[in-house]
């Protein structure tokens, strides 16, 4: 019997696969298997998964044409046998005991499973699902978690392949809303997360268009009948997003006219969003208060940086920590 699949989507990531792999097969765990989707990759990382899977009787490969991640997830779960799934990033590796320790909080009443985090907890599925929406930190990545099989294979969210950062955070909040049990937290250490200069997250700028493309798809995957509920949640969500792109990008002048911005606006005097949060409704209804705030910064920062002050001030302020 396959207690757990592990999924692997596989994109060009050549230099970084066999560490990620070997990871996979030193487990303590014994009975689960290892399914590779290789996402059109142009390197040798098809190579590298057929290597593997002619050594090793529990992993499988699935070649196929790029869809982005997202799909190759989808597809692994369609091939998964285990009665647990858990992902993760050909570029990233497990721990010896990670799949162990997270499958000894398995039980009957539990659909999802979360590890590599500082505490342990236990979350009702009503609150897991808000900090889904939030983002909490636990929340925004599949890897380093289990989830039960049936439950991913009983949803069929799809996220196009535009959709390059974040779509993570889509496909919890869409599970959230199919699981109707208990979710486990755990302090366990279950994941090794590589940082480096490829990948998505250092290279992915985020935009105005892009947010609107993301809440585009993110507002349908809650339900109708219960999207009262969230929405002010929501709104505090769009209005953190609207304070992290003018604090990345101060001096694009087309946020006023976006669509994103003009959705906010539209969504403030919708749900009377000024009873929740006065302070983020100001904010978000004459967002110029917030612009000229960081263009303020943006500028004092490159004056002081031209006469030598900023990185004095850098210096005491980490003395003082």
């Amino acid at each position: 019997m396959v207690l757990i699949s592990v999924i692997v989507p596989v994109y060009n990531t050549g230099k970084y696969l066999p560490n990620c792999l070997e990871s996979l097969l030193c487990q303590d765990l014994h009975d689960y298997e290892i399914i590779l989707i290789d996402d059109g990759s142009r390197d040798e990382s098809g190579k590298i998964c057929d290597k593997y899977v002619s050594e090793n009787h529990h992993v499988r490969v699935l070649h196929k044409e790029n869809e982005g991640i997202y799909k190759a997830r989808l597809d692994g779960i369609n091939l998964a046998m285990g009665e647990w799934i858990t992902f993760v990033d050909s570029d990233d590796c497990l721990p010896q005991h990670a799949l162990s320790e997270l499958f000894a909080f398995a039980s009957p009443d539990v659909n999802i499973i979360l590890g590599n985090f500082s505490y342990n907890a236990c979350l009702t599925a009503e609150e897991y699902r808000k900090s889904c929406i939030i983002g909490k930190e636990f929340s925004y990545t599949v890897w380093g978690k289990l989830y039960r099989c049936s439950l991913l294979k009983e949803y069929d969210y799809l996220i196009p392949k535009e959709i390059r950062m974040g779509e993570d955070m889509l496909m919890n909040i869409a599970m959230s809303f199919f699981n109707t049990k208990d979710v486990i937290i755990t302090n366990r250490m279950v994941y090794h997360y590589l940082q480096h200069e490829e990948s998505i997250s250092h290279v992915f700028k985020r935009t105005f268009n892009y947010e609107s493309l993301f809440y585009r798809y993110l507002d349908p995957i809650i339900p109708s009948q219960v999207r009262n509920k969230y929405v002010n949640i929501l709104l505090d969500c769009k209005i953190r997003a609207l304070k992290q792109l003018f604090r990345e990008d101060v001096y694009d002048l087309t946020w006023f006219y976006s669509s994103f911005y003009q959705g906010i606006l539209k969504e403030l005097d919708q749900y009377g969003y000024k009873k929740y949060n006065r302070k983020n409704y100001l904010y978000a209804k004459y967002g110029i208060f917030i612009w000229m705030y960081f263009l303020c910064f943006a500028i004092v920062k490159s004056m002081c940086t031209k006469l030598g002050i900023y990185s004095f001030l850098n210096k005491m302020l980490l003395r003082h920590q």
